[in-house]
């Protein structure tokens, strides 16, 4: 390898380096709003069913309805934009991968290249597994919300 190629290979690696770091880091931020977001509606839930109070009218039950569902609804839609920042990163890491690959003239083995074909095939650019299930957390922490205020009502 020359001189050449190896600086070459040098930026390469780090501007692949570099996508993936931003991947992370967002996906570290992403994880921690979620935790705390979950947290508010355990919270809430919890101080509902320690205190176990009597509650005159289901506006009750609407108000926390309306707040969980557009909650739920605010966080999906952040983290499709989360996802789409990823999807970004995540193909510029993979385009830098294969131009490093190509310098040293390595090239994926078939049967790898078949399983990521597979997988970016199935990948969405606007949810990927670990969103689907922070979505679905939320979801399940809204309706556990609104159930524990029905139940405070009576029912």
């Amino acid at each position: 390898m020359t001189t050449e190629e190896k600086n070459r290979f040098d930026a390469i690696s780090a501007l692949m380096k570099s996508a993936w770091e931003s991947t992370d880091h967002r996906r570290t931020f992403e994880w921690k709003v979620s935790l705390g977001l979950w947290t508010a509606f355990a919270g809430f839930v919890g101080l509902i069913l320690g205190q176990q109070p009597k509650l005159a009218s289901h506006a009750y039950t609407l108000g926390v309805a309306v707040i969980a569902i557009s909650v739920t609804i605010l966080h999906c839609l952040w983290l499709a934009g989360i996802a789409r920042a990823n999807d970004i990163d995540k193909s510029m890491m993979h385009y830098f991968r294969d131009q490093a690959m190509a310098l040293v003239a390595i090239q994926t083995p078939k049967d790898v290249q078949t399983k990521i074909d597979s997988l970016n095939s199935r990948r969405s650019r606007y949810f990927d597994w670990s969103q689907t299930f922070q979505a679905g957390i939320t979801l399940l922490l809204g309706v556990a919300a609104v159930l524990t205020v029905w139940n405070a009502v009576g029912g």
